[in-house]
């Protein structure tokens, strides 16, 4: 508890004295471990998964109980007119507000106390309220103070509230308390239930199950509308099926699958509308609208994507399946969805795997939230082993070698050419490698590529940039098809995507992190004899030097390090620094004789 404590008032006083990005860069430097695990399982706005089962905007104020460090208030702040943001701990505050600032966000309204007062000085006519309740905050607040809390602040706000007052809680169902105060804090008793419904005229009732939430949500599976249901039922479901462990109904069974205690979390919505609609019946009201789409369309399954982004798989009529695309925050998620849609637009004319990528089929836009829809695809995942992955190298192979050797072309690498093909990750490479005081040995090291490469005929051609055997799909006949596209690129560099199929399939789970990786199979002698062979023939095919792939190597360490890790180089401390940057850097300076 005091731990919790100690850490968001240390970064609260690094983010005010050196801004948001700076000052979380510090306070992760300022520590040698691990980080704190919830400086990714907070502060992301991938977490807010919930936010399209909310009700669509009214043109109203909604207010947020906020512990995501602004992430929340911040995603939000694009669908709704003005968010009004208050924080469980004071320090909470500073950060979010600095973090909203260096966003450019200006309808997220912060604030120091919730009473009628200050909720009057804003005018607030309050149509939505949400309440995040993380295991640390239920760990910190003692249960007592926590629950006449949220009583208290939902009289204060139902003095602003509007005649259609939507209210949400959304709390982990696992803290690590006694088995009867996990039950207290996780929610409210049927009894209380119904005070509440009575006190501030609720009338309907639902409960959504998260599989992660709020600390990583993976997936959501909504429970049955309980509006015909009274509230003294819903509470007698509650206690015999959390407390026993049985399930009594075999619909309940077939709507949340096993047990709701295989889903840590949930979202409770208590709304004054009978009929609540939702953000996501008016999204695939919207993708319908577009007549791209035949007929009605149903959510068949909910998905985190990274990096912040939703995944919604959609059912259609006659079997037809579609992933819906939706990008949460701002700045990257945005740019790898638009990627991955204008890839797959790009590849429908390629030789081999024109046939093996979804198609796309529509984008929008719905209250401000981009969406992109694709087709989906068919097949199952494997996982890579030392027994198989021979066997799942020779489906994958044709792949590889037609991306560059079908679809590439010669290119004479100018200065443009260099800064689109690896100059641009450079660039980022040394934003972050200011913080080690490595920025000039990675100038000689650009130095050193742009005297290899620069100048010559190189053919590139196609690169998926994230070619993992997660992104594979395979069937009885061989790969059935390849998906997220997001990092890639129709001039892309040979060997990258083949080092990159190694060493996240395979080696990755065995490696102590890239540089192992690197220093195995890149030192003189190293290396597994089959990843040689596969590099060997790929080489040949593709006429390529032996001594021109460690600088291949290089370029595939520094697409790794800043696109797919892209989003964790802020918060290295000291240790991953040394493991994912330094070490790597110093072993290619001296591979290339730098």
């Amino acid at each position: 508890m005091v731990e919790f404590r100690r850490e968001v008032k240390q970064l609260a006083q690094f983010v005010e004295k050196h801004g948001w990005v700076g000052g979380l860069r510090r306070w992760t430097w300022q520590d040698s471990g691990q980080a704190c695990r919830w400086i990714t399982n907070e502060m992301s706005s991938g977490q807010i998964a919930w936010a399209l089962l909310l009700p669509p905007p009214g043109g109203k104020d909604i207010f947020i109980a906020d512990v995501t460090f602004g992430a929340a208030p911040i995603v939000l702040s694009k669908i709704y007119n003005r968010v009004l943001s208050w924080s469980f701990l004071p320090d909470m505050n500073k950060i979010a507000e600095e973090r909203a600032r260096h966003l450019g966000v200006e309808n997220v309204v912060f604030l120091n106390d919730v009473v009628s007062d200050s909720l009057l000085n804003f005018k607030c006519e309050i149509e939505l309220s949400i309440f995040i309740l993380s295991s640390d905050l239920l760990n910190v607040m003692p249960r007592a103070t926590l629950k006449e809390g949220l009583k208290s602040v939902l009289r204060e706000i139902a003095g602003r509230a509007t005649q259609g007052w939507t209210n949400i809680i959304l709390s982990p169902k696992k803290v690590r308390m006694e088995r009867k105060a996990l039950w207290e804090l996780r929610g409210f008793s049927r009894r209380e239930l119904v005070s509440l419904s009575k006190e501030f005229n609720f009338v309907c009732t639902r409960t959504y199950f998260f599989r992660r939430a709020p600390e990583d949500v993976r997936e959501v599976l909504p429970s049955r509308n309980w509006s015909r249901k009274s509230l003294k039922e819903i509470g007698d479901y509650f206690l015999e099926n959390c407390l026993s462990k049985k399930l009594v109904s075999n619909s309940l069974k077939h709507a949340i699958k096993s047990s709701i205690l295989g889903f840590p979390s949930r979202v409770l919505v208590l709304s004054r509308f009978r009929n609540q609609r939702s953000i996501m019946d008016g999204l695939l009201e919207n993708i319908q609208s577009s007549k791209l789409v035949e007929g009605p369309l149903t959510v068949q399954r909910y998905f985190r994507g990274n990096p912040n982004t939703i995944l919604l798989r959609l059912g259609g009529p006659f079997g037809k399946k579609y992933i819906c695309r939706i990008p949460l925050g701002f700045g990257s998620s945005i740019a790898r969805a638009s990627t991955n849609y204008a890839m797959l637009e790009k590849l429908r004319g390629t030789v081999l795997i024109s046939k093996k990528v979804p198609k796309p089929v529509t984008k929008g836009e719905y209250q401000n939230q981009l969406y992109f829809l694709e087709t989906y695809l068919e097949g199952c995942m494997c996982v890579m082993t030392s027994a198989n992955c021979q066997e799942l190298y020779g489906k994958v192979r044709p792949y590889l070698f037609s991306f560059v050797l079908d679809n590439g072309r010669e290119h004479k690498i100018e200065e443009e050419t260099f800064t689109q093909i690896i100059g641009k990750d450079i660039r980022t490479l040394k934003k972050y490698g200011k913080e080690g005081k490595d920025e000039d040995r990675i100038n000689i090291l650009e130095s050193v590529l742009k005297e290899r490469f620069m100048g010559r005929t190189m053919r590139l051609g196609l690169m998926h940039g994230d070619f993992k055997i997660e992104n594979i799909l395979f069937d009885s006949e061989g790969v059935s098809g390849v998906f997220d596209w997001d990092l890639g690129t129709v001039m892309g560099l040979p060997f990258v995507d083949l080092l990159y199929f190694y060493w996240y399939s395979f080696y990755y789970e065995k490696s102590k992190g890239i540089i192992d990786f690197i220093m195995n199979c890149f030192s003189s002698g190293g290396g597994d004899p089959c990843f040689k062979a596969w590099c060997d023939e790929y080489r040949e095919a593709l006429a390529i030097s032996q001594d021109a792939v460690v600088y291949y190597a290089a370029c595939f360490w520094i697409h790794y390090i800043t696109n797919v890790g892209g989003a964790l180089m802020s918060n290295y401390n000291k240790e991953q620094y040394q493991i994912n940057i330094k070490q790597p850097l110093e072993f290619f300076l001296r591979k290339v004789g730098a």
